[in-house]
C-alpha cells in the first residue's frame, strides 16, 4: 500500500484536477448520449417517411388486415421493384389460394404463386426472378 501525504496546496490542486477531469468525462459522455439519441430520432423519422411513401390504397389494405383476425401464417406486405416499377406483393394466407401483386395504384398485376399448382396464374411473368429490392412494408406481429 502506498500512502501520499499532501499539504493544503497540493490537496486543492489535486481536487481541481479531479474536477476538471470529471467535467471532461461528463462532457464526453453527454456528447455520446446526444449522438445516440440523435440516431434514434432520425431512425424514427425515417420510418415515418417510409410509411408515407406507401400508396394510400396499400395502407388501406393493411388497415383492413389489421381489422381482421390474425392469419396463419401472419399477413404481410412486401414491396419490390419489378421492371423498374414499385409493386406490392401480398402472400397467400393458406393453401391453394393465390398470392397477389399490386402496382402503386392497387391494380392487380397477377398471382405469381399459390393456387392448386403453387405456381400462380403465370402473371406477372417471371416475378420472383425479376423482382428485386424486397422490403417488408408490414407484417402482422399481433
Amino acid at each position: 500500500m502506498i500512502v501520499f501525504t499532501l499539504n493544503a496546496t497540493d490537496s486543492i490542486n489535486l481536487l481541481s484536477a479531479i474536477n476538471i477531469i470529471s467535467s471532461q468525462i461528463i462532457s464526453e459522455t453527454m456528447k455520446h448520449l446526444f449522438f445516440i439519441l440523435s440516431i434514434g430520432i432520425f431512425s424514427c423519422t425515417k420510418n415515418v417517411l417510409q410509411t408515407t411513401q406507401v400508396p394510400l390504397c396499400i395502407q388501406q389494405k393493411i388497415e383492413t388486415f389489421k381489422s381482421e383476425p390474425k392469419g396463419n401464417p401472419p399477413q404481410s406486405v412486401i414491396q419490390y421493384i419489378y421492371h423498374e416499377k414499385k409493386v406490392f406483393y401480398i402472400p397467400a394466407q393458406c393453401c391453394d389460394q393465390y398470392s397477389n401483386v399490386f402496382d402503386d395504384k392497387c391494380n392487380l398485376l397477377g398471382h405469381p404463386n399459390g393456387g392448386f399448382t403453387g405456381k400462380g396464374d403465370g402473371t406477372p411473368v417471371n416475378f420472383f426472378e425479376d423482382a428485386r429490392d424486397a422490403k417488408i412494408i408490414w407484417n402482422d406481429n399481433r
